[in-house]
């Protein structure tokens, strides 16, 4: 017996799909995670990081962390300059401008690929092009748009919900989205169409990208 979980059924069924060709269970958690990445994009894909408990009764327990990392030219006072405040959330830090959110500055190397390679390659009986080729038509042609997806697209809060303001003013949500700046919107166009929802939202771009990681 075998048990898929993942937030989109799609993604779950393509996982299933595998294991019914005798594929194991970290080939169905691998190929899933990367069509997942597709339908989510904002939550867990290629540019992300990730952490996978394997348990085999063969080869025993092994724990693969591919969180993201910074950057060889970070400082560690890099930002004491331009430090706001602890974010609403209490997961982070405001910071003049939101360079540590909104830009190239706020992304960190990223360990999904790499990742999900070495569990593959340890415990895996697919190869690495197999796992790859489910999600290169979904990011390619595209995939159904959901209303919570287009909805995140085009309405991200962000992680800090309260203004520069004192806690004896009422609290209230500042609006952001990826159109705060002209640089986000040119990114967020180049992989993926705003589309309304239950439209099909693809690139050529994007299905160049994991034509080439699954190389």
């Amino acid at each position: 017996m075998a048990i898929i979980v993942c937030p989109q059924p799609r993604a779950a069924e393509i996982g299933l799909d595998v294991m019914r060709r005798g594929g194991n269970a970290v080939d169905a958690a691998v190929t899933c995670a990367f069509v997942q990445g597709v339908i989510d994009p904002q939550m867990c894909g290629i540019g992300g990081c990730g952490v996978m408990l394997v348990h085999s009764p063969q080869a025993g327990d092994a724990l693969f962390e591919f969180y993201g990392t910074a950057g060889s030219g970070v400082r560690e006072d890099q930002w004491e300059r331009i430090f706001i405040r602890e974010a609403a959330d209490r997961y982070g830090y405001v910071l003049d401008g939101w360079v540590n959110d909104v830009g190239y500055q706020s992304v960190a190397v990223p360990g999904t690929v790499a990742g999900l390679h070495e569990a593959l390659t340890r415990f895996g009986t697919i190869s690495w092009e197999e796992a790859i080729e489910p999600a290169i038509p979904l990011a390619r042609q595209g995939f159904p748009v959901t209303g919570y997806m287009h909805g995140y697209w085009t309405t991200d809060y962000g992680p800090d919900v309260v203004p520069n303001a004192s806690e004896s003013k009422p609290r209230r949500r500042r609006r952001r989205s990826t159109r705060m700046t002209a640089a986000c919107m040119r990114l967020a166009r180049s992989w993926c169409r705003l589309t309304s929802p239950g439209l099909s939202s693809g690139s050529p771009a994007r299905g160049r990208t994991f034509s080439i990681a699954g190389r």
